[in-house]
């Protein structure tokens, strides 16, 4: 037949919810459930906490675009802040 499935590297991926709610965990509820796992099961290689790492805005949340001089195309406050922080560097050069 030529082409072959394999199947390797076999894990098991938790997924931590929070203690108080429905709300996705963070590293803090990671941490607790690998200690847990560590103490309780047997045969473990290695635990390790993996994550996606996303920009965002810190003002309106949305993912952070800019446009090829640096400046951030999302709200009116990220281009406030941007503009105030690069007069500033202005300024300051002779």
């Amino acid at each position: 037949m030529g082409k072959k499935k394999i199947r390797e590297d076999y894990r098991v991926t938790v997924w931590p919810g929070s203690r108080f709610s429905r709300i996705p965990g963070d590293e803090h509820d990671c941490k607790d459930i690998m200690a847990q796992i560590e103490r309780h099961v047997d045969g473990i290689k290695q635990c390790e906490i993996e994550f996606t790492e996303r920009i965002i805005c810190e003002f309106c949340k949305s993912e952070w675009e800019e446009d090829e001089g640096g400046q951030p195309l999302c709200c009116n406050k990220a281009v406030e802040e941007w503009d105030a922080n690069h007069k500033v560097e202005i300024e300051r050069k002779p």
